[in-house]
């Protein structure tokens, strides 16, 4: 078996031969919280952590544990767990989809995932291809916090769930309902225990749990509700990048070759190398009607203030100045230690007071955009946009703005250059073209926060947002990711 911990990867895709050794990261991204499991096909399904973007819950696929492409997501729409996610009230920053689980049950040919929203209740989205439709299929009174999913030998389904206290439920046959629960144990010494994951190997039940200072733990029984007892797997291992910090939260996967190995920065590769996947950075011309699974809405959109024709076309839908309450907004991760994104927009759609641009997006956000006010259309850059975690994601400032000039062109490429090393510069800087090929700086040096309590990290973000009145519109003409690790 190979523990995935929660990854931040380098990327192979585009130069994929047969390989002998492999080095992590893989997916220098963020996906938090990984349940990595294998599907009917034989090959290796991933899915993750989200929050409140929208859609929710995203899926990645590898055939060989090594190369992964990001295909869908599980959860539709945010949307169902309520109007906060809708951007309604006080916006549910930082809840919806935590650490949640995914797995494949043979005998109705389905996949379901679990999550927990809020604390209260767990969701059930169902799926006869893991690439969807994903459909809702009911929810459950009682929340399964940080879960892991096992469909027995004999089509049992169980969820170990919690956090210290760790405890198990027996499903109903349907999956919707409880018929069992109990606590199996509890960390050791009393400490923290969280992201547990639910095993079944050669007659014996495992889960594996971590501590979030970086300790891995293995459990086991011969019985599912009988005593358990375990042995510390790692403790203090330390990510790959260099500054990352600790391991935590994993998955238990077996490798096509069938090696057991514990966390470690270069090992064999596990399998034969597979087809050649698509890359992850490139352009998006916005083909199709939909949004691609590289994207996810900041909180659920509202569907009627967008179009997806050959470009995006987005209408102002929200009065405000504040990017954090801006509906709409559409996020894309970066790849990469160094990634930069560069997006085209077409402008001259705007109203008087309306603004758009290209953001690099968390708790403390930076933005490159363009402003209307009457007939003049100004280039801008704004920092130091901020929220205050201690008071449910408040926003503290819209920001500030470092630099503007007058502009007369229509359509603008827009850039952010990001250091998200964790031992780099944690910087982002901005520019702008109006050809798409000489780029002009533009604005200051915006310094990154990577503090814990928003979970996740920078996104780019193109928004636009209406101060005055909605009627405007912006049309999104493509989205550039490039980088390195």
């Amino acid at each position: 078996m190979v523990i995935i911990s929660c990854v931040r990867m380098f990327d192979p895709w585009d130069t994929m031969v047969a390989q002998s050794t492999f080095t992590n990261p893989l997916i220098y991204s963020d996906f938090p919280d990984n349940d990595v499991s294998k599907g009917p096909d034989g090959d290796y399904y991933f899915s993750a952590s989200s929050f409140q973007f929208s859609p929710g819950a995203p899926i990645l696929k590898s055939l060989d544990l090594v190369n992964w492409e990001l295909i869908g997501h599980s959860v539709p729409s945010v949307a169902a767990f309520g109007s906060t996610f809708e951007m309604q009230d006080t916006p549910a920053y930082v809840s919806g989809v935590w650490a949640s689980t995914m797995r494949y049950r043979a005998s109705k040919g389905k996949w379901y995932w679990y999550g927990c929203i809020g604390f209260s209740k767990t969701y059930v989205y169902t799926a006869t291809s893991v690439t969807g439709p994903w459909a809702q299929a009911g929810t459950i009174s009682h929340c399964f916090y940080d879960c892991g999913l096992l469909i027995d030998d004999d089509d049992t389904m169980y969820i170990v769930y919690g956090q210290t206290n760790i405890s198990i439920a027996t499903l109903s046959s349907d999956g919707l309902g409880i018929t069992k629960t109990a606590q199996l144990f509890s960390g050791p010494g009393g400490a923290s225990e969280e992201g547990s994951r639910l095993y079944k190997i050669n007659g014996f039940y495992y889960v594996l749990g971590d501590r979030p200072s970086g300790t891995t733990y293995v459990w086991r029984s011969s019985s599912i509700y009988g005593t358990w007892t375990y042995q510390t797997l790692q403790t203090g291992v330390s990510s790959p990048i260099p500054g990352g910090g600790l391991i935590d939260q994993g998955s238990f996967v077996q490798a096509p070759n069938g090696d057991c190995n514990k966390w470690a920065v270069s090992y064999p590769f596990p399998g034969t190398s597979a087809a050649p996947l698509p890359a992850r950075n490139g352009t998006d011309a916005f083909s199709g009607t939909s949004p691609g699974p590289g994207w996810e809405w900041n909180f659920a959109p509202d569907t009627t203030k967008f179009s997806i024709n050959n470009s995006l076309t987005l209408y102002m839908a929200t009065v405000t100045n504040d990017l954090y309450k801006s509906r709409n907004t559409l996020t894309h991760r970066t790849d990469g230690g160094s990634p930069i994104g560069t997006v085209e927009i077409d402008f001259s759609g705007m109203a008087d007071g309306d603004s758009c641009g290209l953001a690099a997006f968390r708790d403390s956000t930076a933005w490159i955009g363009v402003t209307r006010s009457g007939s003049t259309y100004n280039l801008v850059q704004v920092s130091g946009a901020t929220q205050d975690s201690s008071n449910k994601w408040a926003t503290t400032s819209t920001g500030n703005t470092i630099a503007s000039k007058s502009i007369s062109v229509s359509r603008i490429y827009l850039r952010v250059s990001m250091d998200v090393r964790p031992n780099g510069a944690k910087s982002a800087t901005f520019s702008y073209s109006t050809n798409g090929s000489s780029f002009t700086s533009f604005g200051s040096i915006f310094t990154l926060n990577s503090t814990w309590q928003y979970f996740t990290g920078y996104r780019y973000g193109i928004f636009n947002f209406a101060t005055k009145t909605l009627g405007g519109f912006i049309k999104v003409i493509s989205f550039t990711t490039s980088g390195s690790s």
